[in-house]
């Protein structure tokens, strides 16, 4: 595809009044020279110039974008997008899995954007009489493993094996047709959760999921009550991290070059 000029920002931002701004994790629709209108998720920090109604836009992660590209400051030509959905086994507040995605997220590479899916807990009790017709929230899990590259999961041990809302939450993409086939990257917070991680790649496995090895780790978070902040900054913890997504990010591109 020949280099566009983007020339037209909107979605959340369309509502800004004048001198406001909005700063966070957003779909933006992008409108080409040619007029073709690209979905982008990204880290923005979007103001509304309050003189001539035009925004300010500046992408604190660059898009991903391949073939596309934003003349000023954006700089950003033939980026290759990695688009993740992370997804924790755990509904503590202060769950280590959670924390490690969410540093996993401060740590992507450039071209890569990490989505969590916070709604583990709100699914419904599995019913395989609605597994062809399920309810709107189970659609739009599923909806979102479509539209993943990949998954990102961190997934604790009770009682020897996978936590009930988390196997609730597989059970329910089980009949799906967006999950066979999709690229899984296992980050596991603990060494001592060796019977989840055999029974979680178990059940992976019978769903055709695809998990990715050199993007799968396993690190010490075990009675360390780090944040995500602490987790990012521990420098041995920080390489585990970045080799993993980067060999994830790697894996995922060169399976989309294959013809």
């Amino acid at each position: 595809m020949d280099n566009k000029t983007i020339r037209w920002v909107s979605d959340s931002v369309a509502g800004l009044g004048a001198g406001a701004a909005i700063t966070g994790f957003s779909t933006l629709y992008l409108l080409a020279g040619d007029e073709t209108l690209v979905s982008v998720p990204a880290l923005v920090d979007i103001r509304r110039l309050p003189d001539n109604g035009l925004m300010s836009v500046e992408l604190h992660k660059c898009p991903p974008l391949s073939g596309l590209f934003f003349p000023g400051p954006f700089g950003c030509i033939g980026v290759s997008m990695v688009r993740l959905l992370a997804v924790s086994g755990s509904l503590r507040a202060a769950s280590s899995n959670s924390s490690l995605l969410r540093a996993a997220e401060r740590l992507s590479p450039q071209g890569m954007v990490i989505q969590h899916y916070l709604d583990v807990g709100q699914l419904p009790h599995f019913d395989p009489d609605l597994a062809d017709k399920p309810p709107e929230i189970v659609l739009a899990l599923r909806e979102l493993i479509g539209r993943a590259d990949g998954v990102l999961i961190s997934c604790p041990e009770y009682a020897r094996g996978i936590p009930g809302a988390f196997k609730n939450a597989l059970d329910w993409l089980v009949a799906s047709h967006e999950f066979p086939g999709k690229p899984v990257a296992l980050f596991n917070a603990s060494p001592r959760a060796s019977h989840a991680q055999a029974a979680l790649r178990l059940v992976l496995e019978t769903m055709s999921a695809t998990i990715v090895e050199p993007a799968s780790i396993t690190v010490n978070l075990l009675a360390k009550d780090m944040d995500e902040a602490g987790i990012a900054a521990d420098p041995q913890i920080r390489q585990q991290i970045v080799s993993a997504l980067e060999a994830f990010k790697g894996w995922i591109d060169g399976e989309a070059q294959v013809p």
